[in-house]
């Protein structure tokens, strides 16, 4: 259901914008013979619009830089005007679940690829410190290995044997702990806290 704008209103909408644009709106309307007959066509073509809408066209002058002509001040009226519209992006393939299609040939390399690494990890030792063993044997066959590597590798593979084999050991008694580093707070076989119990009781 229409209903009339009043003439006041659309007074006032006229009013407004030439306060908005000042010359640019006299400009815009300079060669219009009879502006009251503009005026009437306008009140016509904002019949359907709801008074919400109408303030919304209004508020929407203060962002448009340009004098609206009827349907130009119609779509600011409208909830989201067009040109204050988000443009639409088409969803990008790496945000959907869609997956690209494999070809063939890429079927085939990545059997390759996972052939080369299924047998390299066979072909690596599984103690993981083939570096430590590889480098004291190089230094027997005469490649230049200095003192301080030799040190790391040695020391590297105590702490794996320490680490890794305690479980194979037939007597199945822990490590012995390293010596015992001279401390202030250790007043001879006494450590802190070692007579909690006593006071508590």
């Amino acid at each position: 259901m229409t209903r009339a704008v009043s003439e006041h209103w659309i007074e006032r909408l006229f009013s407004r914008m030439e306060s908005i644009y000042g010359a640019r709106f006299h400009d815009f309307w300079r060669n219009v013979e009879d502006l009251n007959k503009t005026k009437k066509i306008w009140r016509e073509g904002l019949a359907d619009m709801t008074d919400l809408d109408l303030r919304r066209g209004v508020a929407a002058l203060f962002h448009t830089r340009s004098v609206p002509d009827l349907p130009a001040f119609r779509e600011l009226c409208r909830p989201v005007p067009k040109q204050f519209e988000t443009p639409m992006i088409p969803p990008h393939s790496c945000l959907t679940d869609q997956r690209p299609t494999i070809t063939p040939e890429g079927i085939a390399q990545l059997a390759y690829i996972k052939t080369i690494v299924a047998d390299t990890f066979e072909q690596a030792r599984p103690d993981g410190i083939e570096w430590a063993r590889r480098l004291p044997a190089n230094a027997k066959e005469g490649q230049a290995i200095n003192a301080v590597q030799i040190e790391f590798a040695e020391d590297a593979i105590r702490r794996w044997e320490m680490t890794h084999h305690q479980a194979e050991r037939d007597d199945d008694q822990p490590d012995e702990l390293p010596p015992r580093v001279a401390s202030p707070h250790i007043y001879g076989d006494r450590e802190p806290g070692s007579d909690d119990e006593e006071l508590a009781s």
